[in-house]
């Protein structure tokens, strides 16, 4: 399964045709959980820079894996409504999830985020990367019309933004305080990055 489920990757990273046909929901979920991986790992190194260790760490990265999944599953939702709401024949919730998880694919690269100076291009690319893969894969793999994907999962992306507004404004102070203990107070761009990774070499090279 695990073979099948890489040579999937590679398809939906590089929008082969046949990336998104006979999805398999438990394949698409792996993909989604190993995506969610590598962005918990990305930040992991982060983490490490800012000196955030034992329990706060491993919560940090849950949370962050947590909040790709939830991500994903908000914009799932999202797109269903729009297209019941714009489209002739109605997007299933299954299929439209397998899509989705797939499409994550591309932040199986996050950890390349840490790159100095160029890593919040990356970051940016790999979001637009996903972007463009669920669009494919509503595409090729669910038969909508081009734009009709294009317009459901821009509304499903939308329907992130709102949620993240929306908590933000009741719970905006508690969640950028519990931010802020996770995540620690270091490097808050990744353009200081390469200057934090200076202050920590020349930190250990003192105490040896």
């Amino acid at each position: 399964m695990l073979v099948d489920t890489l040579s999937q990757v590679a398809a939906a990273l590089t929008f082969s045709r046949g990336a998104f046909d006979d999805l398999s929901l438990q394949a698409s979920l792996l993909v989604l959980g190993l995506a969610a991986g590598g962005e918990a790992l990305g930040q992991s190194m982060i983490l490490t820079l800012n000196r955030v260790g034992g329990l706060r760490f491993v919560l940090a990265l849950i949370a962050i894996a947590l909040s790709n999944v939830l991500s994903a599953i908000v914009m799932v939702l999202g797109t269903v409504v729009a297209a019941a709401l714009l489209l002739d024949e109605p997007l299933h919730l299954r299929p439209t999830l397998s899509v989705f998880a797939l499409a994550f694919a591309p932040r199986l690269l996050s950890p390349l985020v840490i790159a100095p100076y160029v890593g919040e291009a990356i970051d940016r690319a790999i979001e637009i990367w996903v972007m463009l893969a669920v669009v494919f894969g509503l595409h090729h793999g669910l038969g909508l019309h081009l734009a009709a994907a294009a317009t459901v999962a821009a509304s499903g992306w939308l329907s992130l933004r709102m949620v993240n507004r929306l908590l933000g404004r009741p719970f905006g102070r508690w969640l950028r305080r519990l931010e802020r203990w996770l995540t620690g107070a270091g490097p808050r761009t990744f353009a200081n990055v390469p200057d934090e990774l200076l202050d920590l070499a020349r930190g250990e090279g003192e105490r040896r």
